[in-house]
């Protein structure tokens, strides 16, 4: 289970390379499975009111730590991340520069 998000790398707190916590290790999310929902969710738990573009992987660097292979299922109407079902990928993870 994820224990934290934040955005990295952005020009404010309200963008950025979305990036979550497991267990304390920060990694990326797989930019070719984050969407709209998704960042409607995150935004909202930040405080940033709603989303209005997902940039193409790539658009704020690739990061450090492991990329996270899993898929949110976030209908965008939950109040946080950690209520959105979570699918794990597995295999292959994204590309390098997807985040």
């Amino acid at each position: 289970a994820y224990t934290g998000f934040r955005l990295a790398n952005g020009s404010s707190g309200c963008s950025g390379r979305v990036e979550v916590a497991v267990r304390g290790t920060w990694g990326s999310v797989c930019a070719s499975e984050w969407d709209l929902p998704d960042a409607h969710v995150l935004c909202r738990q930040l405080g940033c009111g709603r989303a209005f573009s997902v940039p193409p992987g790539g658009s704020f660097g690739s990061g450090e730590g492991p990329l996270r292979p899993d898929a949110l299922g976030c209908s965008g109407s939950e109040r946080h991340l950690g209520e959105c079902p979570v699918a794990v990928l597995g295999k292959p993870p994204c590309a390098p520069g997807n985040a």
